[in-house]
């Protein structure tokens, strides 16, 4: 059996039936008008100390922080893992799977035009937006 691992962008955590997009406009769904278009990286929810926690594209609830699991390319690949999803951004797509290609041939380089705060703590049972860079910091 195949096994895939979400390795990086905004992780979806749920999908509704209800346009969050919509909801957060005040329309009904039936009048969103593919509102969510006019938000390519959808909209940011924020903590009361207004950190990033949420984001919101149509109907589907995403991390507030892109996941990162480059740096565990190595030990995937020992795991066995066949599969590695990428979620395409806006911008560096193309970059970001450029670096991981590289990983996967043993070469690390660092993403072109792409460095936004990033998470991947749920990776080490952690909480999910925190990066640890070496497992067990």
């Amino acid at each position: 059996m195949e096994t895939e691992v979400f390795a990086h962008g905004h992780l979806p955590l749920s999908f509704s039936a209800r346009c969050f997009t919509a909801q957060a406009d005040n329309v009904g769904k039936d009048e969103c008008e593919q509102r969510c278009i006019g938000d390519s990286e959808g909209r940011a929810l924020f903590t009361q100390e207004h950190e990033r926690l949420f984001t919101i594209n149509g109907i589907q609830l995403q991390s507030g922080i892109p996941c990162n699991l480059l740096n565990e390319m190595a030990s995937m690949s020992a795991m066995g893992i066949d599969i590695v999803r990428i979620s395409p951004q806006l911008t560096a797509t193309k970059s970001v799977i450029q670096v991981f290609h590289a990983a996967l041939n043993g070469k690390y380089i660092s993403p072109e035009g792409y460095d936004p705060p990033v998470c991947n703590g749920y990776w080490y049972g952690e909480p999910g937006m925190k990066f640890m860079s070496v497992q067990g910091d």
